[in-house]
């Protein structure tokens, strides 16, 4: 259980936010991208880097994350885990439950240093266990958005009381790729342009992550996904460099049944 803390992120779409990495054994078994379509694991260096994380050569410990948080300024943003997600226990029948001391150690750093953390993830909502837990940490001042691959499954997340982000296709009807030089680094990066309203089955409105439809926007001044009481749904759209193939999952995802 590792966790890597990068002061000052050199993503071009986070910007200089502190950002964390935590050991791949964090991540759920069943998460829908769990060792095929895993963002993290597309792009060479994030994924180089997190495999250093996970066989201990780089990191430290839980308590070196929980103190660092403990010393933020107040206000501070901060993105827990670019990879990896919240550590968690299998109990007696084969549930991954997200680890309740672990998760209350880093709510309560967050809350003493008036931080302001926010971190996504995979975890079974429909397991009464974990969706307790991210609610606590979101009513607690440390947001937790629950990951999704589908508007309805979006829909099921936020009525369970649960900030939830998702993934559309890029081909999607309401959105058109086009070209742009990132002034950061000079290089020409795929954006997307929004082309008409998207809402969920519920009628929600969604809104296309900023990062992707225009330079210079990163998560350092959007802050959407801080934001807990949010009444909307964050879509990012597919990318990375297994896009096709997530086009291609996403197109034979049925809805989860709805979160209890």
């Amino acid at each position: 259980m590792t966790v890597h803390i990068t002061p000052k992120s050199s993503n071009s779409k986070v910007g200089r936010l502190m950002v964390t990495t935590s050991s791949q054994q964090s991540c759920p078994t069943t998460c829908p991208h769990y060792q095929t379509t895993c963002y993290a694991s597309s792009g060479f260096h994030l994924n180089q880097h997190w495999q250093k994380v996970t066989s201990g050569e780089r990191g430290g410990s839980w308590s070196d994350l929980t103190n660092k948080v403990k010393t933020l300024k107040a206000g501070t943003m901060y993105r827990h885990n670019q990879a990896g997600d919240l550590f968690y226990d299998t109990d007696e029948q084969g549930r991954e439950l997200i680890t309740l001391a672990m998760l209350k150690e880093l709510v309560d750093a967050n809350k003493s240093s008036g931080a302001k953390g926010y971190t996504y993830t995979h975890h079974k909502l429909d397991y009464v266990h974990n969706l307790e837990a991210v609610k606590y940490a979101n009513r607690n001042g440390f947001t937790v958005n629950g990951s999704t691959e589908s508007l309805t499954q979006a829909d099921d997340v936020v009525n369970a009381g649960v900030p939830a982000v998702t993934i559309i296709p890029t081909d999607h009807e309401k959105i058109e790729s086009f070209k742009s030089v990132d002034p950061s680094d000079g290089k020409k990066k795929e954006l997307f342009r929004v082309k008409g309203k998207i809402t969920t089955p519920q009628g929600r409105r969604v809104v296309v992550c900023p990062a992707q439809q225009a330079h210079p926007n990163k998560c350092e001044t959007c802050k959407l996904c801080t934001k807990a009481d949010r009444d909307y749904v964050i879509a990012f759209v597919a990318h990375g460099n297994k896009k096709k193939v997530l086009n291609a999952k996403l197109s034979t995802i049925v809805p989860n049944k709805e979160v209890a």
